[in-house]
């Protein structure tokens, strides 16, 4: 497993490290804090779903501003005000926490040295107990019921609608008396059926052992086109996208390229996809007026944003302010979203989610599958060397 080491004086190939990264380890500090570059590559690594651990180096000293809205939450190691001793306990600390990554993503860390047992999980002092696993991942039987048989074929509905989460509830969920423990079953056996696909068999089995500690609160819960999840699943579903792993890629990956998707992955993602769906449903927001997308486009690729329809096909993550989503790419987005409904009088469209009470997520506005948008102007900005697209979204949006 590659881990990163962001301190104040880092590389011109910073964020081709955080691309090969599977935590990055960051030290902080006023003068850190006070560096643009870091503060973005730092933002980038979350817009990567990589996981984070800040690691506090100046006494008397908390990061602050933008810094701070970014390591909220996150776990932390302590480095101020310590003695020898003190040193060696912290240190093995990062140690044991970056071995939890480990854990999750099935590799081995064989390049960070320690000279003394590692302490046990418990012993960590971690500052939100929800942002890894209690312990490394034990094997889980796949679930008996809630087999995805289905009752049309989901292809030709994805492949018509370019909105999987949707095209798997027309073809599997309609007219049948599903649960939504069923479903989440059926996410389950998908989730592990891909990670053992893409060898990463331990990460999906603690993923899927999360959602599977959630099964009772579908167990009469029957499933409907507006259905809203009970609370606790809605908010598992949204916090293990959130996560480092292979799901949040492989979904963007997949879902993007609806004319290629094949039944099996079609099969295994629309599950948890319409979870996913439903769980950023019940957060939707309409008083975000504009959002921004940072991407990194060939010519060729650039041209299926100046369309006069364009269609978001995955679950796409944008940023609220325009300072937050300049980081790497060449092309900027700007998104409008300040277009009343044709569905409801006197509201705003409604695209996605604002999510501010999860910390890591909350400079972002997530949109869901199936979102579209009119292209409105192009500019290029001689200065940073980067081309902008205004988009405006469509009133059909609801």
């Amino acid at each position: 497993m590659t881990v990163a080491f962001f301190v104040l004086y880092a590389a011109d190939s910073m964020a081709e490290c955080v691309e090969n990264a599977a935590v990055v380890v960051c030290f902080l500090s006023q003068k850190y804090q006070d560096s643009e570059n870091c503060k973005k590559e730092l933002q980038y690594a979350g817009s990567k779903h990589i996981s984070m651990i800040p690691v506090y180096t100046q006494r008397g000293w908390k990061p602050s501003e933008r810094l701070g809205l970014i390591t909220a939450g996150e776990l932390w190691i302590d480095f101020r005000d310590i003695n020898n001793n003190k040193f060696k306990e912290s240190a093995e600390k990062l140690y044991q926490q970056i071995q939890v990554v480990q854990a999750t993503e099935g590799s081995v860390v064989g390049t960070i040295p320690t000279t003394t047992d590692a302490v046990s999980i418990s012993d960590l002092t971690i500052h939100d107990q929800k942002l890894i696993p209690s312990k490394k991942p034990e094997p889980i039987s796949l679930p008996t019921q809630g087999s995805q048989s289905g009752n049309r074929d989901i292809l030709d509905y994805v492949r018509e609608t370019g909105n999987l989460p949707l095209a798997y509830y027309d073809a599997q969920l309609t007219n049948t008396d599903k649960t939504v423990a069923g479903v989440l079953d059926d996410a389950i056996t998908g989730i592990l059926r891909e990670g053992a696909t893409l060898d990463k068999s331990s990460e999906a089995e603690w993923l899927t052992k999360e959602l599977l500690n959630l099964r009772k609160y579908g167990i009469k819960e029957n499933v409907s086109k507006h259905l809203k999840l009970p609370y606790e699943l809605a908010e598992m579903c949204i916090y293990i996208y959130s996560k480092s792993s292979f799901l949040p890629g492989l979904m963007t990956q997949v879902l993007n390229s609806p004319q290629s998707i094949t039944s099996e992955q079609a099969n295994s993602l629309g599950p948890f996809s319409w979870l996913l769906y439903r769980a950023l449903r019940q957060l939707k927001t309409t008083n975000i007026p504009t959002v921004y997308k940072d991407l990194e486009l060939t010519d060729e690729e650039r041209k299926d944003y100046v369309k006069e329809e364009v269609k978001f096909t995955a679950f796409t993550e944008t940023y609220k302010q325009r300072r937050d989503s300049e980081c790497v790419g060449n092309t900027l987005l700007i998104i409008d979203l300040n277009v009343k409904s044709n569905s409801f009088k006197d509201q705003n469209v409604c695209c996605g989610a604002d999510m501010p009470g999860y910390s890591n997520l909350s400079m972002s506005f997530h949109m869901w599958p199936g979102v579209k948008f009119h292209f409105s102007k192009y500019e290029y900005d001689a200065d940073k060397q980067k081309h902008i697209i205004y988009l405006k979204s469509s009133a059909e949006n609801y």
